[in-house]
């Protein structure tokens, strides 16, 4: 084992990070002094940056896999490299999260899906409960009967990402 990879295995034990975050930092490096086959003490910015781009437009990694490389490339050079935590910042920028949005369907396309889609009433009306809702899968998953508040129009969701106990009122949009 390599004293740059030791060094940046003990930084990580040093400040508690998970077993998974030390194996997927050790890589990303290990991916980086790969590619250029030398050791990343001796990389020079440009060529962080090059690698970067390389992995955004010829890996076509998605902005998540990129954003935790550059997690651990700044983490490398500033605290196993020293190298000053602005310099690296700047030469490491983090990618822009993609911002996902949900589809929005017609009155048709519900009506479809309500109808030929479910044929069951007990189906079409999970369906028309969760999608009115905006329910998770999950959230849906663990719904009862007793989360249904039919007097006030609420849905006490239980079962949130995130959380497993805390309930949070859901008013139907109606």
């Amino acid at each position: 084992m390599s004293y740059l990879r030791q060094q940046l295995i003990q930084e990580l034990v040093l400040r508690g990070c998970s077993p998974r975050t030390q194996e997927a930092y050790v890589t990303a490096v290990y991916q980086l002094a790969k590619y250029y086959r030398r050791s990343p003490d001796q990389l020079s910015d440009q060529q962080l940056k090059d690698y970067l781009f390389y992995l955004a437009e010829t890996k076509k990694l998605a902005t998540s896999s990129r954003n935790q490389a550059t997690s651990a490339l700044r983490f490398f050079y500033a605290q196993v490299l020293n190298r000053p935590v602005d310099h690296v910042a700047r030469l490491l920028p983090r990618p822009r999260q993609e911002i996902h949005r949900p589809r929005v369907f017609s009155i048709g396309e519900l009506e479809r899906l309500f109808t030929v889609g479910c044929l069951h009433p007990r189906h079409r009306a999970f369906l028309m409960t969760i999608y009115g809702a905006g329910l998770r899968l999950n959230e849906a998953c663990h719904l009862q009967c007793e989360h249904i508040e039919s007097a006030r129009q609420q849905i006490r969701v239980v079962h949130r990402a995130g959380a497993n106990t805390a309930p949070l009122s859901v008013h139907s949009r109606r």
